[in-house]
């Protein structure tokens, strides 16, 4: 299923339907390792690392063949543990339109950082990574497959929610409700897909991105996920 979506919204008491007044858009997450402990593609797991960031860098054709983001991921970083492993961690944003909407990384070579990955196997792949350094959150993105796959204890003093609905669209597997997304921080703020909002977190200011958030209130084919897909930078 093609997760780019428009959803339409429809105006309450009237039968015709308004242009779309939001957009959504697609995240993907990969990790890969050439040592240690492996990144299996149908496991349910958590894989954590320390290191150095090595390089912050353009996904390449290589890395797609290797690792399992597509033609989605659009940034990479390589990091070496401390046992000299390197670590390439994968994601991308876009927009319906397939554009890239990732922002610039905000982290120093060299400098050390924590990343935790999380998979989850379900009606498809949910994935989620979360990068701290020294200065403590750098980035977060959850694919949002299944309703997403970070928990809160991934990200003390965050949490992500649904939101009211939004609007609707119908395809061949049945009628899908759009809605907003909650970001759960100093203070709540809510972001429709597919906009972001600047948001402080203990104080410390982060971009919080609403990619896409959906469920199914009428679905007639069995392996439809819901999403609720999103990105904290800082």
């Amino acid at each position: 299923m093609n997760l780019r979506r428009c959803f339409v919204v429809c105006l309450g008491g009237l039968t015709a339907c308004a242009d779309p007044d939001f957009e959504s858009g697609n995240a993907a997450v990969c990790l890969k390792s050439n040592g240690g402990t492996q990144v299996h593609e149908a496991a349910d797991g958590a894989w954590n690392m320390s290191g150095r960031v090595a390089e912050v860098r353009t996904f390449t054709q290589m890395d797609e063949s290797s690792l399992n983001c597509s033609s989605d991921g659009t940034t990479a970083i390589d990091i070496v543990d401390l046992d000299g492993n390197k670590w390439t961690l994968g994601y991308g944003m876009k927009n319906n339109r397939g554009k890239d909407a990732m922002i610039d990384l905000d982290v120093q070579m060299d400098s050390s950082v924590d990343l935790l990955f999380r998979q989850g196997i379900g009606d498809g792949v949910a994935r989620g990574f979360v990068l701290r350094d020294g200065a403590g959150l750098v980035a977060a993105m959850d694919n949002g497959l299944n309703g997403g796959v970070l928990s809160e204890s991934d990200l003390p003093g965050l949490q992500v929610h649904r939101g009211s609905d939004v609007g609707v669209n119908q395809d061949d597997c049945g009628k899908m409700e759009g809605t907003v997304i909650e970001f759960e921080a100093d203070e709540r703020t809510t972001v429709v897909p597919f906009g972001h909002k600047t948001i402080e977190i203990d104080g410390k200011e982060l971009t919080a991105y609403a990619i896409d958030s959906y469920y199914w209130s009428k679905a007639t084919c069995d392996d439809e996920p819901d999403l609720l897909s999103w990105a904290v930078f800082r």
